[in-house]
């Protein structure tokens, strides 16, 4: 997958209205490949929205994928962590499951591979 400058934060930063192109509200640019931009996507649904395996098959088939889905998990999981720090906060146990369903669902997507 060649890199290009890709949104590294899109969801929850679209704005949506009847009769208009969405809107993006907030441009955070990263030079990666295409598919890492939708597997932060899909990450996003799976730790804030409890998606489950369905959101996951939107991707690209294959072993790429699967790696893009781990490297947006693990950036979610040092924002979150670094952000927890920051916060000087304890850790959030419901969130922190969060991680542990995407991880499952992500190794099992590998399997099926």
């Amino acid at each position: 997958m060649p890199s290009q400058i890709v949104h590294g934060d899109l969801a929850g930063n679209v704005l949506f209205s009847d009769g208009l192109p969405p809107a993006i509200i907030d441009f955070s640019p990263f030079w990666r490949p295409v598919g890492y931009a939708e597997a932060i996507v899909v990450v996003d649904a799976l730790l804030d929205h409890e998606e489950g395996m369905e959101v996951m098959m939107l991707g690209r088939p294959g072993g790429e994928w699967v790696q893009m889905l781990v490297r947006a998990l693990i950036f979610r999981l040092v924002a979150w962590c670094g952000y927890v720090e920051e916060a000087k906060a304890g850790v959030q146990e419901g969130y922190a499951r969060s991680f542990e369903k995407a991880l499952v669902l992500i190794s099992d997507r590998y399997e099926q591979i």
